[in-house]
């Protein structure tokens, strides 16, 4: 199950990212917005709220001004206006689990992949597809902040972003164990003991990055690389929590997930084939844990060659990702599709895919926070289209519509420790808001009938931003 990824690729793309500016290019593919009133929609309110029918929402300064049922207030003299009778209004839509550096197609499948011209496609397509902040983990931290400055100072077109930086792994621990020494520094940091992992948090935290990311799986048949020491990790949740950073981690044995909930870890990402027992749910419950969902992810890596290859035919698909990642991945030709034709790499995520999705549909039944994070990045996983897949997964697994909108938008921004600004639509916050055609609470695949995207009170204009 060791991934052969090709190091020359991985060199090209530091070298790429270090040089590139991350400036926006002509054609910024918004508009100033003003005075703004949305008239006429639906809005999807919180949980234990009803929608409210025939909503006025006016927008000034970038945020919230108003809300108010339609002839129950006053719409400001000369607001642009937006007719959304007969739409859904939800906060902008918020992936908190991506990765940037890697293009979706299998690491080392295309050069193109790696070239900066996908990377600003793909933060583009998250706006496309409504996402107006998303958190990436395991990128290099350098151009990770140079984008995040871009974008905070206007010059870059994307969503509001957020990093972990580097992945905290064990030495030789994943993925630090299939990628070449120049790319493992730049995304992983390989703990050596107690006294390294207090200097690494601290010098994450001076870099102010948003957020830590540890891997604590490993030592497993499927999974043999090393794994992180439980005192390392209690120590790394002990330092992030006196920096004021919340520590989340990719777990992949029930026993581990335990120790990770009872030594103090804010979210866990439950990459299994085990199923979660009665103690594990009590715990992340009585924790307040978050469950990171991840379930396009683990839907890819179980999916067929033939069905990866019918994915990338689908129209949406082709529109919106990047001419390199569909030609790496149109290919057939990666470790991704190599994996496939390994029966016992094959059947391991066959089981792991069955897993993850009853472990999902058990976390909610027991009132654990699930927050949406699709691992877009990873082979097939795209940016922007994999927040929609997850919604459906989400409510295949047994989630209400709404539940599965709010794991996208109130509970994310709770999550992501940004729920006094954004994450649900009322007066004083930013205006994040997503419009869509249909009911949303009656058909969850109208998430992708997208008719308007605000961030920050500017409209989008879509039809411009893949061009």
């Amino acid at each position: 199950m060791r991934r052969a990824i090709t190091s020359g690729i991985f060199i090209l793309a530091v070298i790429a990212m270090g040089y590139i500016s991350f400036t926006q290019r002509p054609g910024r593919g918004e508009t100033s917005g003003g005075i703004i009133a949305i008239t006429g929609g639906r809005l999807v309110a919180g949980p234990g709220q009803p929608p409210v029918e025939n909503a006025v929402v006016v927008i000034e300064h970038g945020r919230i001004k108003s809300i108010f049922p339609r002839g129950k207030g006053e719409i400001p003299a000369g607001a642009n206006l937006i007719d959304a009778r007969g739409a859904s209004l939800s906060p902008g839509l918020m992936d908190c689990r991506v990765n940037l550096l890697l293009g979706s197609a299998g690491v080392g499948a295309s050069a193109e992949e790696f070239l900066p011209d996908r990377v600003i496609q793909d933060l583009r397509a998250n706006l496309y597809w409504g996402i107006t902040t998303v958190q990436s983990e395991g990128d290099s931290l350098s151009w990770m902040m140079r984008l995040r400055d871009n974008e905070q100072n206007d010059s870059l077109l994307s969503p509001r972003l957020r990093t972990s930086g580097p992945l905290l792994t064990a030495i030789g621990g994943y993925p630090a164990c299939y990628l070449p020494s120049k790319i493992s520094q730049e995304s992983t940091r390989e703990l050596k003991d107690l006294a390294h992992s207090r200097e690494a948090i601290a010098s994450l935290a001076e870099q102010k990055v948003n957020a830590i990311s540890v891997v604590y799986e490993g030592e497993a048949e499927a999974k043999p690389y090393p794994k992180l020491a439980l005192p390392l990790l209690q120590q790394v949740i002990l330092k992030a929590r006196d920096a004021g950073l919340r520590v989340s981690a990719r777990i992949g044995r029930l026993d581990d997930l335990k120790n990770a909930v009872r030594a103090g870890v804010a979210a866990v990402e439950f990459t299994s084939d085990e199923t979660l027992d009665a103690e594990a749910l009590q715990l992340m419950r009585g924790h307040g844990t978050y469950y990171i969902s991840a379930l396009t992810a683990r839907l890819r890596e179980s999916q067929s060659a033939e069905e990866i290859q019918a994915l990338i035919r689908r129209d949406d698909v082709r529109r919106t990702v990047s001419p390199g990642v569909l030609k790496g991945l149109g290919g057939n030709d990666n470790y991704f599709y190599r994996l496939k034709l390994d029966p016992q790499a094959a059947n391991y995520y066959r089981s792991e895919w069955k897993a993850c999705r009853e472990n999902l549909s058990l976390a909610a039944r027991n009132q654990v926070k699930i927050v949406l994070g699709t691992g877009a990045g990873h082979p097939a996983v795209f940016h922007g289209l994999a927040l929609h897949d997850e919604l459906q997964l989400l409510t295949a697994a047994g989630l209400t519509n709404l539940q599965a909108i709010d794991s996208a938008t109130r509970i994310a921004a709770e999550y992501l420790g940004i729920d006094g600004v954004t994450g649900t639509i009322e007066p004083g916050k930013m205006a994040d808001i997503v419009i869509t055609e249909g009911n949303l609470l009656e058909d969850i695949g109208r998430s992708r009938a997208i008719q308007w995207v605000i961030k920050g009170g500017k409209i989008i204009e879509r039809g411009k931003l893949l061009q």
